[in-house]
């Protein structure tokens, strides 16, 4: 009997807490498409040295431009060799598509169909 009135008290002492947090501003809480969204009212700051926001910066561009060879329609894997040399498959081109370390068009290969090279 005892246990189980020790119990409900711990029990009950961890909801008002949890409560008074949630009604201080420190959490807020919003459901949206059925997922439960817990937000830190706060706003804490970040470490000392982390980086702030985030900046997207293009580092390689692969394929584009008027030719058809060079430009992707469903680009669905790639790889790229220790030296640069970057493949990629285009399924719905049927094709794969071989570009330099510089992101330069090289040559193409493949087609659709069952034979060799297809």
């Amino acid at each position: 009997m005892f246990k189980r009135q020790v119990k409900l008290v711990l029990v009950l002492l961890g909801s008002l807490a949890f409560a008074l947090a949630l009604f201080s501003g420190q959490y807020k809480v919003k459901t949206e498409s059925g997922v439960t969204i817990i937000t830190n009212g706060r706003k804490p700051s970040p470490p000392q040295g982390a980086p702030t926001k985030l900046v997207f910066e293009e580092v390689y561009t692969v394929g584009g431009g008027d030719s058809p060879d060079a430009s992707f329609v469903s680009a669905s894997a790639l790889d790229v060799l220790p030296d640069g040399t970057v493949y990629v498959v285009d399924t719905k081109d049927s094709r794969v598509k071989v570009f330099d370390a510089e992101g330069r068009f090289l040559r193409v290969f493949g087609r659709q169909g069952q034979g060799r090279g297809k």
